[in-house]
């Protein structure tokens, strides 16, 4: 949950909260199992209208996504600090929904977390 909510702190600290609390509650408490069974398909219906800032649906729904790869592919989201799982990330999402902006959301959680570590 620290990766996603890192992706989402900027703005107001109100809607911050709000949109984290959503995001929790849209998990049912269990953001790992969400991620680990998110299926774009099915699961992006329970997004509908969920945005933040200049997020939409549609990129919360590629961010899940993309962590999903990670977690089903790499089965941790380390890898996602390594180039070559980046590269490979972004050429999947490019390829299946030709947009780049979910990209700059991932490149902002990882410059959070990797701070927050320093």
């Amino acid at each position: 949950m620290a990766f996603i909510a890192s992706v989402f702190a900027y703005g107001n600290v109100k809607q911050i909260n709000h949109t984290l609390n959503r995001i929790v509650n849209l998990m049912n408490n269990k953001p790992y199992e969400f991620i680990i069974n998110y299926n774009s398909k099915t699961s992006s219906k329970s997004l509908k209208g969920l945005k933040h800032r200049f997020y939409t649906e549609k990129d919360i729904a590629g961010l899940f996504q993309v962590m999903n790869l990670a977690y089903n592919e790499f089965a941790s989201l380390s890898y996602i600090y390594s180039c070559p799982v980046l590269m490979f990330i972004m050429q999947v999402y490019k390829t299946a929904y030709q947009n780049f902006h979910v990209i700059s959301i991932i490149f902002t959680g990882i410059a959070l977390v990797k701070r927050a570590g320093e």
